[in-house]
């Protein structure tokens, strides 16, 4: 289990980790990141500034973490339980995912970190409670009766094109709906504030990049769509599941 030196989500493996940092945290404003690994018997401590430079540190200095993931290993998982329906989620963005549909029912949903007994009617006011106090909270400050551990199979990279899918959709409900289309659209908003803000690039250069970009991930979606769809056929799924 390793937590995301950003935002405390915790992951299986080491290679989920990154890819959830470079995908969710890479184009926040102020990034800074804390290797907080082990590295010849002490931690590491070293801090960078970008995703780029995290990345490289750790294919070159924490290679072991990163090959010991592609052995088969069991691991354990803790989930938080939902206070009002009893469902199981595995991270609090998770959670944060599935009060919405509480609230948009008009139940009230509870705070889960220990010693907050606030209430919330309204997924927005939860969300801003949750980012004014409990920034950076952690499982370690969640109550301890709404969580509950559970010890999963790891299997190696090699076999993880056909059982990633699977997990992630008991790992973040699908990483919150693909790491929740919000956040992508918030990075990717965030990166183009940057190309102008940071690297001082005009207006017409940026909605020239923004339409390249544009076309990059819409040939990017047709060609995803065309690779899922032979994943399908491979492994005997119906045509309804490429959607």
């Amino acid at each position: 289990m390793v937590a995301c030196p950003r935002c405390g989500d915790t992951f299986s493996t080491v290679h989920r980790m990154i890819a959830h940092l470079g995908q969710i945290h890479s184009n926040e404003a102020h990034f800074r990141v804390v290797c907080n690994l082990q590295k010849a018997q002490k931690t590491c401590y070293s801090v960078f500034r970008s995703f780029a430079s995290y990345k490289t540190h750790m294919y070159r200095y924490h290679s072991s973490y990163l090959m010991a993931d592609n052995r088969e290993t069991s691991d354990i998982v803790t989930e938080i339980k939902c206070c009002v329906c009893k469902s199981m989620h595995p991270s609090l963005r998770a959670l944060r995912s599935h009060y919405k549909d509480h609230c948009n029912d008009g139940l009230s949903v509870p705070c889960v970190v220990k010693r907050c007994h606030k209430t919330f009617d309204v997924l927005s006011s939860y969300t801003a409670h949750m980012s004014r106090h409990h920034r950076n909270v952690s499982l370690m400050n969640i109550r301890d009766d709404v969580k509950c551990q559970k010890t999963v199979t790891m299997l190696p990279a090699d076999h993880e094109m056909c059982t990633a899918d699977i997990e992630e959709n008991n790992n973040d409900s699908i990483s919150s709906e693909l790491m929740e289309s919000t956040d992508t659209s918030k990075n990717i908003a965030l990166m183009f504030l940057k190309m102008k803000t940071q690297y001082c690039l005009s207006d017409a250069t940026v909605q020239a990049i923004t339409d390249d970009f544009s076309n990059v991930c819409y040939v990017s979606s047709l060609i995803a769509k065309e690779r899922i769809g032979s994943l399908c056929d491979k492994y005997h799924l119906p045509q309804e599941a490429v959607a």
